[in-house]
C-alpha cells in the first residue's frame, strides 16, 4: 500500500511541476515566430486551434492576429474553436520544403506541440 501511496505522490509532485513550468514560459506571439523562426525553440503560446487539416495531426492554431500548424499527437483530437489554450511546443522548420532559410515560408513552418491546456475564458 505504501508503494502506491509513494507512486500517486510522485504522479502529482510531476503534474503540479509540469503544470507550473508551462505557466512560467513567456508567451509569444505567432508573428515573432514568422519573422524569426529558430527550429527547435521552444516555445509558449496562446489561443485558439480554429481547423484541422483532413485526416492529419495538424491543427490550424491562431493567437488572434496571425495563424500557425500545429502538430498534436492525436488525430482526432476534439477541440472547440471557441476554447482558449496554452501550448508549450518546439518549432520545427520542414527543412525539406526549402533549400535555404530565406526562402522559408509560414508553410514551412509547425510547431511540434509537448503539452496543451484549456486556460479559462474568463482570464
Amino acid at each position: 500500500m505504501s508503494k502506491i501511496k509513494i507512486i500517486l505522490g510522485l504522479i502529482t509532485i510531476n503534474l503540479l511541476f509540469s503544470t507550473k513550468a508551462l505557466t512560467e514560459n513567456k508567451i509569444i506571439s505567432i508573428s515573432s515566430i514568422l519573422e524569426n523562426p529558430i527550429d527547435g525553440e521552444e516555445v509558449t503560446l496562446r489561443g485558439r486551434i480554429i481547423d484541422q487539416e483532413e485526416g492529419e495531426k495538424d491543427y490550424i492554431f491562431t493567437d488572434g492576429k496571425n495563424k500557425i500548424v500545429i502538430e498534436l499527437e492525436e488525430n482526432d483530437f476534439r477541440y472547440d474553436p471557441n476554447e482558449n489554450i496554452e501550448i508549450l511546443g518546439i518549432v520545427n522548420l520542414e527543412s525539406e520544403h526549402f533549400e535555404q532559410e530565406n526562402d522559408l515560408t509560414p508553410e514551412n513552418i509547425e510547431i511540434d506541440v509537448n503539452k496543451l491546456r484549456v486556460i479559462n475564458n474568463s482570464r
